[in-house]
C-alpha cells in the first residue's frame, strides 16, 4: 500500500518550481527483490505533452520516496492577448481553458517476485486533481512564501492575490489596456467583478462581470477602463482619477487593485509593452517617455576575383547573408520607483510584445499594432536618492 503526502488536493502549482510529492509505502511484499515506489503521473485530458511518465525510486529506510514533479510537467504554454475590434469593446473576462491542465497521480509498486521471477507493477487509484500553470516563482519570491509557511496555491489563489508582480497601486494612461489574470482556489458559484470608478470628487461602483469562476480555468479582467463603459471624462469636463478593481462573492474576496491615472500627455505617443511575467499572468507596461528607433543589420561578405574588363558598377565586395533587426529603446516615463523596482521580471522575460500605435497619433488601442518582442536589457538602473519618482530606457527588438 503507498500513500501520497505533501501536496494538496486540489491545488494549482507552477510548473517551473519545485513539486515535491512525498509516498510512503506499507512495506514490500513477501517474497520480493528489488522493491521500488513508482509514481504514474497522467493528463486525464492529453495536454500533458509525452504523458503518461512514470518515475521509480527505490524507498528510504523509512519506507519513503520523495518526488519532484516539475520536469515531468514544466512545458511550453503559448499565452495569447486578447485584443479589441476597432470601434468596438466587448468581453470583459476570457477565460483560458489550456491556462491550467489537472494531473493525475498513481502510486504504486514494483519488484521482482521470488517464486517466479516474474516482475509485477501495481497500481492504485489516482490522486487527482492536481492543477499545473506555466511558469516559476523568482528564487526570493519563493523564500519568503516558505517563510510564511506558505505556497504559490495559498498565497496566490487561496488569499485572492493577483498574479502580478506590480503593486497594488499603480499609474497607467487613461487609455491604457489593463489586464489582471487570476485562478481561483476552488469553484466559486456566484462572484462579481466590481470596479469602483472616481471622477468629479465623486465614486461609483459598477460590475464588469458576473458569474462562476473554475479553478482549471485560468482569467484574464479586462480592466481597460473604456471597455467597462467607464468615461474618461464626466459632463462637466472632469477627468478620470483613478479606478479599483476586485472580485468578491460569498467564500471569497481578492485583493483590491487600484490604478491612477495620469493625464500628463506622453514625450510623442504612447507606447505598451506587454510581457508574460512567469507566474500566469501578463504585465501590460505603458511607456510614455522618449523613444529611439535603432535598427541594425548584420551582412556577411564575401571577395571575388575582380574580372578582367569589368567597370566600376561591377562589384568585387558581395554579401553572401543579410539579415535587419528593428531595434527601440523607449523611455518608460516618470514613474514611481515602487513601479520601476516591480518591473526587474522584464528581465527574464520570455514572451512580450510591444505594441506600435498608429501614424495618425491615435489613442484608441484597438488601432495599435501588435509586434513579438525580445526585451533586451539586462538591468534597470535606478538611483537611491529622495526623487519619489525616475524613468528607465527600456531596450527592445523584434523578435522576427
Amino acid at each position: 500500500m503507498i500513500t501520497l503526502s505533501g501536496i494538496e488536493v486540489p491545488s494549482t502549482h507552477l510548473s517551473g518550481n519545485d513539486i515535491l510529492v512525498t509516498a510512503t509505502t506499507s512495506g514490500a511484499p513477501a517474497d520480493s527483490f528489488a522493491y521500488q515506489i513508482l509514481l504514474k503521473i497522467t493528463s486525464p485530458e492529453g495536454e500533458l505533452d509525452g504523458a503518461p511518465f512514470v518515475a521509480a525510486i527505490t524507498p528510504d529506510a523509512d519506507g519513503k520516496a520523495v518526488f519532484n514533479l516539475s520536469g515531468y510537467v514544466d512545458q511550453r504554454f503559448e499565452k495569447a492577448i486578447k485584443w479589441p475590434v476597432p470601434g468596438q469593446y466587448n468581453g470583459k473576462v476570457t477565460a483560458y481553458q489550456n491556462g491550467s491542465y489537472p494531473i493525475w497521480l498513481y502510486p504504486g509498486e514494483s519488484y521482482i517476485d521470488k517464486n517466479d521471477g516474474q516482475l509485477k507493477e501495481i497500481y492504485q487509484n489516482p490522486v487527482e486533481p492536481i492543477f499545473i500553470i506555466k511558469g516559476r516563482l523568482p528564487d526570493l519570491k519563493l523564500a519568503q512564501l516558505n517563510d510564511e509557511g506558505k505556497t504559490f496555491f495559498s498565497k496566490y489563489c487561496g488569499e485572492g492575490k493577483f498574479f502580478s508582480f506590480m503593486p497594488t497601486e499603480q499609474q497607467v494612461t487613461p487609455y491604457q489596456p489593463v489586464k489582471l489574470w487570476w485562478i481561483p482556489p476552488s469553484t466559486l458559484g456566484a462572484v462579481s467583478t466590481k470596479l469602483k470608478y472616481y471622477i468629479g470628487g465623486g465614486s461609483q461602483t459598477i460590475t464588469i462581470h458576473s458569474g462562476g469562476l473554475w479553478m482549471d480555468i485560468l482569467y484574464e479582467i479586462d480592466c481597460h477602463a473604456q471597455n467597462a463603459g467607464v468615461p474618461l471624462v464626466d459632463g462637466s469636463g472632469n477627468r478620470l482619477e483613478k479606478y479599483e478593481v476586485w472580485i468578491e462573492g460569498g467564500e471569497i474576496t481578492t485583493e483590491k487593485r487600484t490604478f491612477v491615472v495620469n493625464w500628463t500627455p506622453p514625450r510623442e505617443n504612447y507606447y505598451y509593452l506587454f510581457a508574460d511575467n512567469r507566474i500566469g499572468g501578463m504585465e501590460c507596461i505603458s511607456l510614455t517617455g522618449a523613444k529611439k528607433f535603432n535598427p541594425q543589420g548584420e551582412r556577411i561578405m564575401a571577395r571575388r576575383p575582380f574580372r578582367a574588363g569589368a567597370g566600376v558598377q561591377i562589384p568585387s565586395q558581395i554579401p553572401t547573408s543579410a539579415k535587419r533587426t528593428k531595434r527601440w529603446t523607449i523611455n518608460s516615463g516618470y514613474k514611481p520607483k515602487a513601479e520601476l523596482e516591480a518591473m526587474d521580471f522584464l528581465l527574464d522575460a520570455q514572451h512580450a510584445w510591444l505594441a506600435l500605435p498608429p501614424d495618425d497619433g491615435s489613442t484608441d488601442i484597438s488601432t495599435y499594432r501588435l509586434v513579438p518582442v525580445n526585451i533586451v536589457s539586462t538591468s534597470l538602473q535606478l538611483t537611491d536618492d529622495s526623487n519619489m519618482v525616475e524613468s528607465v530606457d527600456i531596450e527592445i527588438e523584434e523578435a522576427y
